[in-house]
């Protein structure tokens, strides 16, 4: 597909082991997303770099679930990127460039704290 990265591509790793409170196991996940470089719209000039985004996740759970608690990290390292991209002609008119563009950010850092409850 034209304007479209030639690689995207994404990993997710599971651990788990028994926590040192018997009857607790504790899990790390963690997730990457690949995009390789690539142009948002036809008559953009500049082009987005490619980028890896890591995603962490450490949660505690009973053997037998019930419940689990986790801290969730998205964009561990804060890779900002943009999300679109377009022309930005009228400003670029005003100031006699046609090297400008427009683009909006895509999901910035965070960090969150996740309870399970099974019914």
């Amino acid at each position: 597909l034209p304007r479209s990265p030639k690689l995207t591509g994404s990993l997710g790793l599971r651990y788990e082991n028994n926590f040192y409170i018997p009857g607790l196991v504790w899990s790390v996940d963690t997730f990457v997303q690949y995009r390789d470089a690539m142009f948002h719209q036809l008559a953009e000039v500049s082009e987005s770099d490619s980028y890896y985004k890591y995603d962490l996740r450490f949660g505690v759970r009973p053997v037998n679930y019930g419940w689990e608690v986790a801290l969730i990290g998205r964009n561990v390292f804060d890779k900002t990127t943009a999300g679109f991209g377009a022309p930005y002609p009228l400003l670029g008119d005003f100031l006699g460039s046609d090297q400008l563009s427009l683009e909006g950010v895509e999901r910035l850092s965070s960090i969150a704290l996740q309870a399970t409850f099974e019914l």
